[in-house]
């Protein structure tokens, strides 16, 4: 959470979050703060994790721009930087 509140701050609407497996609710309230910013979120889709905790948490809480699919994570991260 602390670092995607930070990247918000620095970074305001070029911030961009990616969350990927894991357990329990971390990153969901950085998620927040990068989504006030008119940053960009990213999760990894939920069906690729080993522990989809994560993702599934902030995908509940309407946090996630996009979810991805772990082989087409990479290019959408390019893509959405050129974007920025």
């Amino acid at each position: 959470d602390g670092l995607f509140a930070s990247a918000a701050r620095v970074f305001g609407g070029n911030a961009l979050g990616v969350l990927l497996t894991g357990l329990g609710s971390d990153g969901a309230q950085g998620f927040r703060e990068i989504r006030k910013a008119r940053g960009i979120t990213i999760a990894q889709d939920a069906e690729c994790c080993v522990y989809p905790n994560l993702t599934k948490n902030a995908i509940n809480l309407g946090l996630v721009d996009n979810v991805v699919d772990e082989n087409r994570l990479a290019g959408f991260i390019e893509s959405a930087m050129k974007r920025g």
